[in-house]
């Protein structure tokens, strides 16, 4: 970290991680250019982690240095953490920085994470560019499933494999998944959206007080995006079982990843699957080692939050004509959950704009950011510190 000015004063963190995801072999013919070349091609910086994150680990690094040879001080400290297992948990990073800080006694006033970008169009009804500042941040769990049942031969079958009793469990899940919750953040969300929507969600969401409890859910949850605002959202994203085709296999296994919304838990969620599956033969554990639980809600009233949304504000939309900055519920993980014993101040950004339909570059094919994009964030970060 930089730490400048170092007394006692409660410092900001700034935050970004320098690991990325890696790149399934099969997929490398479908990328437009090498992805760790870090090539850039036509006015952009193509790679794995252009955007997750290495835009802000850059960016961070290169406005700091510009305002260090400018001569500035912050008039308090100021902390630059870098995480390098942050797509791992971040358990042998940003925790143990987090368990040094608080054995030096070093309080916080505010960190600001990695989170969502600006959005060009963030419904199909609204147009607006929409800069949503994640005041809190889903649970992450990864649920294991497996089933062991006596093996045999594919000619002579029993009744049921372990295979076909997974994927009846898997499938009840999938039938009953758990219900949407509106939390106090996401009608905040919700609210300023309505402002600027047109068509029915704009009218559900402009009569939010007598809407909200039942036509929003039903609405707006058909969408993905919004969907993973209104509840804990869990994909079946690992599956084994089988060796040979003439061999029923003895056991078979899943991981069920889930995003928790604030008011359920792993162990809710952990009840809740094991209700729905009903079979005793289907063991469900929680991987202890990837676990997080939603984080508490950082207010909208402090100082910090109004110095990231004046930064945002100058940073983006000083010449738009119409936009939103609301407060949201950021649908992924962090490691910023790790930091939340040294302050109650935690806010997720991501300082550049996108379209909905570019999302999918997240952990996926042919991850690229924009140069003016790029230089968009680092006007973004000198403002920020310059207002520390």
């Amino acid at each position: 970290w930089i730490l400048s000015n170092p007394s006692q004063e409660e410092g900001v963190l700034l935050y970004a991680h320098m690991d990325v995801v890696p790149v399934e072999e099969s997929e490398l013919p479908l990328w437009k250019h090498p992805p760790f070349s870090g090539r850039i091609v036509d006015g952009v910086i193509w790679g794995r982690g252009a955007i997750d994150d290495k835009h802000g680990v850059l960016g961070i690094l290169e406005a700091t240095e510009t305002l260090i040879s400018s001569g500035f001080e912050p008039k308090r400290p100021l902390y630059i953490l870098f995480g390098g297992d942050e797509e791992e948990g971040g358990r042998e990073g940003t925790l143990r920085v987090a368990e040094e800080l608080q054995k030096r006694k070093i309080k916080l006033s505010a960190v600001i994470d990695e989170g969502i970008p600006i959005l060009e169009d963030p419904m199909p009804d609204l147009k607006v560019p929409t800069a949503l500042i994640g005041v809190a941040e889903k649970g992450y769990v990864d649920f294991h499933f497996q089933v062991e049942i006596a093996s045999g031969h594919s000619s002579i079958p029993s009744k049921e494999s372990s295979i076909s009793v997974l994927r009846r469990a898997l499938w009840r899940l999938e039938d009953k998944p758990l219900k949407p919750r509106l939390s106090p953040v996401v009608e905040k969300t919700f609210e300023a959206f309505g402002a600027k929507a047109s068509g029915l969600k704009g009218f559900l969401l402009r009569n939010f007080s007598w809407t909200k409890y039942a036509l929003v859910p039903l609405v707006l949850s058909k969408q993905d995006g919004l969907r993973s605002l209104l509840s804990t959202v869990c994909v079946n994203t690992v599956i084994q079982g089988g060796i040979k085709a003439s061999v029923l296999p003895r056991k078979a296994s899943a991981i069920v990843n889930c995003r928790i919304i604030p008011g359920e838990t792993g162990e809710t969620v952990l009840k809740y699957f094991r209700s729905v599956v009903d079979d005793d033969r289907v063991k469900i554990e929680i991987n202890s080692l990837t676990h997080s639980d939603p984080t508490p809600y950082s207010p909208t009233e402090s100082e910090e939050f109004k110095w990231l949304l004046s930064s945002i504000k100058d940073s983006f939309f000083d010449r738009e004509k119409d936009y939103i900055i609301a407060p949201a519920l950021f649908p992924a993980a962090t490691d910023s959950h790790h930091l939340v014993g040294l302050t109650k101040n935690i806010y997720r950004f991501s300082p550049y704009r996108v379209f909905t339909s570019e999302l999918s570059q997240l952990h996926g094919l042919n991850e690229q950011i924009k140069i003016d994009s790029y230089e968009r964030a680092l006007i973004f970060y000198r403002l920020l510190i310059s207002k520390i």
